[in-house]
């Protein structure tokens, strides 16, 4: 019997096939239509930092903090909605990176993967400290990279998510992370479903974060 799931960060639900299950979303265009930032990035696309370690990044613009969105690894399409931003990754790179410059302010966060066989899905999102000398672990998730989403792993990442204090993966970065929940589509296999939408919220806060990332001096 095929089942579909909707699952929060302190809820899990589990609905047989014929209950009714909000319906997801459609995902974007595949494309990236974004306002991207920095020297690693030329049109629609960037390089990712660890790839092109000598290309010194520069500092955003006034009241602006520049985040890395990293999309994957994972071998299907993935689309992540930052406000009003929209970033994909496409079939032909395991991984992706997109730099992204934000005023202070809450952003809310979508991330979508759709696959017929089972999704893998990686996001990581880290901001950028000490004039692009380091870079903040701002959040992390996974499922099924490598291999596919199962519900095994995404309670794994309730309990990791339930462990972080105030919303800060790094204390010593200048941003949280709320609300998180994801709902996923039916399991044809009745175990990796095919589909799977993550929302969460960005609170990028004004000040700017004085600390290399992991100081035992932060708290959070």
């Amino acid at each position: 019997m095929a089942r579909s799931w909707l699952l929060t960060v302190t809820i899990f639900v589990a609905a047989c096939a014929g209950s009714p299950v909000p319906p997801l979303a459609a995902p974007p265009p595949p494309k990236t239509v974004a306002d991207l930032s920095g020297p690693l990035c030329h049109g629609d696309e960037c390089a990712c930092r660890d790839l092109s370690p000598k290309v010194a990044q520069t500092a955003p613009g006034a009241r602006l903090k520049r985040f890395e969105i990293r999309l994957g690894p994972s071998q299907n399409e993935l689309w992540a909605r930052v406000g009003n931003e929209i970033l994909y990754k496409d079939l032909d790179r395991a991984t992706a990176c997109f730099y992204l410059d934000l005023a202070p302010g809450k952003y809310p966060i979508t991330l979508q993967a759709r696959s017929p066989h089972g999704v893998a899905v990686g996001m990581t999102i880290a901001e950028m400290g000490g004039a692009g000398k380091w870079f903040y672990d701002t959040f992390d998730f996974d499922c099924g990279a490598p291999g596919l989403c199962t519900r095994e792993h995404l309670e794994a990442f309730k309990a990791r998510a339930d462990a972080v204090a105030g919303g800060k993966f790094d204390p010593c970065g200048s941003t949280r992370i709320s609300s998180i929940r994801w709902k996923t589509g039916r399991a044809p296999d009745d175990l990796h479903p095919a589909a799977l939408e993550v929302s969460l919220i960005l609170d990028v806060y004004e000040f700017a974060p004085e600390h290399p990332p992991g100081d035992p001096s932060c708290e959070p």
